[in-house]
């Protein structure tokens, strides 16, 4: 009940989550078996509560029930008590009439993009425009080979 509480105060921070949360540690606080809480600290979790102090009482709750969950086994495969499965999703079966047009539109896109970048490269690659540059400092004279800092040394 108190791991309920706790559950309550985590997933729905607003006054009804607090409500649920105080109505688990009242009957956690009613049980005949109280067996691993601490029940003072869970009377401190419930007064905290009480004052509308959840982020308070949510480390007093979990302090309440420290040593019953740590002499619990860890569990394992099915033992994790998760007994939700959510389905697989759903296919939508077939394509349906503008799913069709979509799909060859984005071919043509596509396909368009690699001729267009085929067709509309530089005569030269950037190899052959490095070399280019090369011969032209070559045959300048006086060319200095350190970049220009911006100043009327390197005019010509």
């Amino acid at each position: 009940m108190v791991q309920q509480a706790i559950s309550f105060l985590a997933n729905e921070p607003d006054a009804k989550g607090t409500s649920e949360a105080l109505v688990r540690v009242d009957d956690a606080l009613n049980a005949e078996d109280q067996d691993g809480v601490d029940i003072p600290v869970l009377e401190q979790a419930k007064a905290a509560l009480n004052a509308g102090n959840a982020d308070g009482a949510r480390p007093l709750l979990q302090s309440s029930i420290k040593a019953a969950v740590a002499s619990l086994k860890p569990a394992t495969g099915d033992e994790t008590g998760t007994t939700i499965v959510v389905p697989p999703l759903r296919r939508n079966g077939s394509l349906s009439g503008s799913d069709w047009v979509l799909l060859i539109l984005s071919l043509f896109v596509a396909v368009g993009g690699a001729v267009f970048s085929y067709r509309l490269r530089p005569p030269e690659n950037l190899g052959a425009l490095g070399n280019d540059i090369r011969a032209v400092r070559a045959l300048i004279p006086n060319q200095s080979s350190t970049p220009s800092r911006g100043g009327d040394d390197n005019v010509h």
